[in-house]
Parts: structure tokens; C-alpha cells; sequence
């Protein structure tokens, strides 16, 4: 496992056991993309899926679950082609 894979485990772990149901809404690394998105997505393109996959470190097909799930929640929504989102919020 990579480090962070090791820390968004280690942090589903504490969520467990700190009583969270057992159904997490948004993973840690949903959250990280979200909040990638909202920070650094703020022109009309928003992000491409692979500065996002960079800027965090993570695999890109990782990151790709990740969008295809927010954009499933409304969190997300793509702007010029299927590999640009930009967050709702």
C-alpha cells in the first residue's frame, strides 16, 4: 500500500470505530477529490480528472471512481469534455 492509501484507511478505521455507521457516505479520498475540486476549480473549465490525480498523488483510475461517484451524488458536474468537472458547491 502506498502512504496515502495507508492514511485514508487508517482514517475509515478511526471512523469505525469512533462509532460512524458502518456505511461511510463519502470516503476519505471522495472527500479529497471534492475538496480539490472546490479549491482549485473555480474557473468556468473547472479541473481536468489527471491535474486532480497529480496535484493529489493518486492513481487515476482512483480518482476517476472517485468523480464518476460525486458526479452520481451532484456533487460534481462536467464542463467542456468528460475529463473536466467542476464541484457544485
Amino acid at each position: 500500500m502506498t502512504k496515502p492509501e495507508l492514511l485514508e484507511f487508517a482514517a475509515t478505521a478511526r471512523a469505525l470505530a469512533a462509532g460512524a455507521e458502518a456505511e461511510i457516505e463519502a470516503t476519505t479520498l471522495q472527500q479529497r477529490v471534492l475538496n480539490y475540486y472546490t479549491i482549485h476549480g473555480t474557473s468556468n473549465v473547472g479541473c481536468d480528472v489527471n491535474d486532480v490525480a497529480a496535484g493529489l498523488c493518486i492513481d487515476l483510475a482512483k480518482v476517476r471512481s472517485a468523480v464518476d461517484f460525486l458526479e452520481g451524488e451532484g456533487e460534481l458536474y462536467s464542463t467542456i469534455d468528460e475529463d473536466h468537472h467542476k464541484s457544485t458547491e
